[in-house]
């Protein structure tokens, strides 16, 4: 019986049709700096073709425990995850920075963040925070803001006066602009005296330069990935709404009282945050500049963490635990709804040029991996399986020609096009 090489080097030597092109297997061009590409937390890379709809498996890697939380970061070839290691009794727990080749998946370096040596046991010593740009790395720790060179050597670090909690919040990503390091606390501070609320750092010194602090009779008041627009600094808060914060003076423009489960996304002089009334969600959409209200939107059941990506004038989110929605970003009405997952992950979809992507588990074996959607019809276009719960709280970033997947199961993925696309499936 021929080899699997042999038969598809038959196929190919006959001029099989509907054999797809692949991109070069070195090839990583364009930037991925955090947690919904851009400032305004859109996800937006529709001025790139990306992998398109049928994707192979370009190589796959293991990280540290408690890395499964991060969402990738991508610059100059190289990819970023965060991680909080768990312990065993009398060891300590270490936080840290892996940094992977993004052609090739190897290992290029560790970086050492922080070590807790205490008695407080949590899976949350670290936050979805990985942040490249401008030639610097950062991320949020659960003793403060840490600032590196790309080759792991420390530029400065801000105490937050945090520890290890149990909290449920999972994310919260800096946005860096002009200079100046806009962090929230996100619950690092729910077991400590310290104060909850969002950091402007200065990016050179690592000084504060003004405080947010969420008021105390909060109840919670957790504060998710921050964004950035026109001047203003928007972070929500568990709970209690969003504020929108005069980057330069550190004061209160608006705030918008509203039961929040989610990071905000900006787009185009509007902001969208996801919401929760007990058993039922929805999503708001506001005035940016003003935080008047625009539309509102409810629906059956959803969960804390959800992000929501925006482009073509569209919003994207999961709903209901298991569909991928598309809305109207101006009047909130629903355009297309994809129902065939038995689940979707709370990580905001991406979308490019001509796919929307998204972490999906569709039941079965090897059934959970990354779904590939048209973002004007949310027709299936494609599918990855690539093993059980690869998933379910799958984190995505991108480049120009790449895909890549953080997994719930301890597994990385970098994902391109197909070498060999027969039938819209992959062989090779």
């Amino acid at each position: 019986m021929p080899s699997r090489r042999a038969y598809l080097g038959s196929l190919i030597a006959g001029g099989f049709v509907g054999l797809a092109g692949c991109s070069d297997a070195g090839s990583v061009s364009g930037n991925w700096p955090r947690t919904g590409y851009d400032d305004g937390n859109t996800s937006d890379v529709t001025h790139w073709d990306g992998p398109g709809a049928t994707l192979g498996e370009a190589w796959r890697t293991e990280i540290p425990d408690g890395g499964y939380h991060s969402t990738p970061a991508v610059a100059d070839g190289n990819l970023y995850l965060g991680y909080g290691s768990g312990r065993g009794a009398g060891s300590p727990a270490e936080v840290g920075i892996r940094v992977l080749d993004a052609a090739t998946g190897e290992m290029i370096r560790d970086i050492p963040v922080s070590t807790y040596r205490g008695d407080r046991l949590s899976e949350t010593l670290y936050r979805d925070s990985i942040v490249a740009s401008d030639g610097a790395v950062y991320v949020l720790s659960f003793d403060g803001v840490y600032s590196y060179e790309p080759d792991g050597e420390e530029r400065w670090y801000c105490s937050i006066d945090g520890s290890p909690n149990r909290t449920n919040q999972r994310a919260g990503h800096p946005v860096v602009v002009d200079g100046v390091v806009y962090a929230p606390t996100a619950s690092v501070t729910e077991a400590t005296d310290g104060v909850e609320g969002l950091l402007a750092i200065d990016d050179d010194s690592g000084d504060v330069l003004w405080r947010y602090e969420v008021p105390s009779d909060a109840d919670q008041g957790w504060t998710f990935s921050a964004a950035f627009a026109d001047e203003l600094v928007y972070v929500s808060i568990l709970d209690q709404g969003v504020v929108a914060i005069n980057a330069t003076a550190g004061d209160v423009e608006w705030r918008r009282n509203a039961p929040v489960y989610g990071p905000p996304t900006v787009v185009d002089g509007r902001l969208f945050a996801s919401l929760h009334f007990g058993a039922e969600s929805g999503i708001v959409g506001v005035d940016a500049k003003t935080g008047d209200e625009l539309w509102f939107r409810e629906g059956p059941g959803e969960r804390l963490n959800r992000e929501i990506a925006a482009a073509n004038g569209n919003i994207y989110c999961r709903e209901q635990l298991h569909d991928v929605v598309c809305r109207d970003g101006e009047s909130g009405e629903e355009r297309w709804r994809y129902s065939e997952a038995e689940s979707v992950s709370v990580g905001r979809p991406v979308v490019t040029d001509n796919a929307l992507y998204v972490g999906a588990d569709l039941g079965g074996d090897r059934d959970a991996g990354v779904l590939c959607l048209d973002p004007e019809t949310g027709d299936r276009i494609g599918f990855i399986g690539l093993s059980t719960n690869a998933g379910i709280r799958g984190m995505l970033a991108a480049s120009a020609e790449r895909l890549f997947l953080n997994a719930s199961n301890g597994l990385v993925f970098g994902l391109d096009a197909c070498s060999v696309d027969v039938g819209g499936h992959c062989l090779y």
